[in-house]
C-alpha cells in the first residue's frame, strides 16, 4: 500500500489549522474530500477537468486549474491533493488561486528524498514513466521542489511560505513494480524511451526502490 493516506491525514490537519469556512479543492477527482469537508460544515467545492466528476457530485464544477470558474476572493483556501503535477501551468494555477483565496493556498504533491539511494531510484523510474506519459499527450510533470513552488507564485502577492516534507520509504512490492514498468513499456512510443529503461532497472537492482514521499506547500496571505 502506498502511504498516501498518511500524507493526506497530515495535510488535512494543516488545512484545518486555518479553521476555514470555505475550501476550493482543485483537481478533486470524484470529490470525495469535498463531501467529507461538507459533512464537517465547511462550504467546499471541487474543480476537475473530468465531466464525470461533475455528473456524479453536485458540489464539483468542471474547469481547469489555470482558469478557475469561480469569483474573486470567494473561498478562504484553495487546495489540491496530489494534483499539482498534473496541472499544465503551475504558475497559472497559483495566480488563479491567489485571485480566488482570501487566506491562503495549500498543496500536497509527490516528492522524493534524493539523499536516500532507494528514493533516487524511485525518482528515476517516476521520471521515465512521466516522459512516456507526456509523449502520449498527457500533462504529467516531474515532481516539484520547494523552489519550484516559490518561483511559480505571483510576484505581486504577499505571503508567508511553509514547507513540510513527509516520507515513509517502504519498499515497492515486486509485483506492483513489474505492473508499473510493463504498463509504461507497452505505452512507450519510441525506441529512445525503451532504451532509457535499462539504466533505471540497473539502478533499482543496485539501490532498491521505495515509495514516494510528499511535499506540503502552504502560502499564508
Amino acid at each position: 500500500m502506498r502511504p498516501q493516506a498518511f500524507y493526506k491525514s497530515v495535510f488535512h490537519q494543516m488545512v484545518h489549522e486555518f479553521h476555514p469556512r470555505s475550501i476550493l479543492d482543485v483537481g478533486c477527482g470524484s470529490g470525495r474530500w469535498v463531501r467529507e469537508l461538507r459533512e464537517q460544515d465547511i462550504n467546499a467545492t471541487g474543480i476537475d477537468t473530468s465531466p464525470y466528476a461533475h455528473a456524479t457530485n453536485p458540489f464539483v464544477k468542471t474547469g481547469r486549474a489555470s482558469d478557475l470558474p469561480v469569483e474573486d476572493q470567494s473561498f478562504d483556501l484553495v487546495c489540491s491533493e496530489f494534483s499539482a503535477h498534473h496541472f499544465r501551468d503551475l504558475a497559472g494555477h497559483l495566480s488563479e488561486a491567489c485571485r480566488v483565496a482570501t487566506r491562503g493556498i495549500a498543496i500536497l504533491d509527490p516528492w522524493y528524498d534524493d539523499s536516500i539511494p532507494s528514493q533516487r531510484s524511485a525518482r528515476a523510474l517516476d521520471e521515465w514513466m512521466k516522459a512516456i506519459d507526456r509523449a502520449a499527450g498527457e500533462s504529467h510533470h516531474n515532481c516539484y521542489s520547494a523552489q519550484d513552488f516559490l518561483a511559480a507564485m505571483p510576484d505581486d502577492v504577499a505571503f508567508t511560505p511553509q514547507f513540510i516534507h513527509l516520507l515513509k520509504p517502504d519498499p515497492i512490492p515486486d509485483d506492483k513494480l513489474d505492473e508499473m514498468i510493463d504498463h509504461h513499456r507497452k505505452k512507450a512510443q519510441s525506441d529512445e524511451a525503451q532504451s532509457a529503461l535499462p539504466p533505471v532497472l540497473a539502478q533499482i537492482e543496485q539501490d532498491g526502490i521505495s515509495q514516494d514521499g510528499a511535499i506540503i506547500f502552504i502560502a499564508r496571505f
